[in-house]
């Protein structure tokens, strides 16, 4: 994400998800969402993150 970020470029471009590697489609798609959608995803973001947190935490 970091490098993505550096080079001004999509994740999804670097990992080769897409050939756009703009990364004004992504922030033009979320701000067309509803509210309720965006809630969707930040809910969704915090059980990812609270996932990889127990997986780091229980690694042997």
């Amino acid at each position: 994400m970091e490098i993505a970020q550096y080079f001004g470029i999509s994740s999804d471009y670097l990992i080769g998800r897409t050939n756009d590697p703009c990364i004004e489609h992504v922030t033009s798609t979320f701000k067309s969402l509803s509210e309720e959608e965006k809630l969707e995803i930040l809910s969704l973001a915090q059980q990812w993150w609270k996932i990889k947190e127990l997986n780091n935490k229980y690694k042997f």
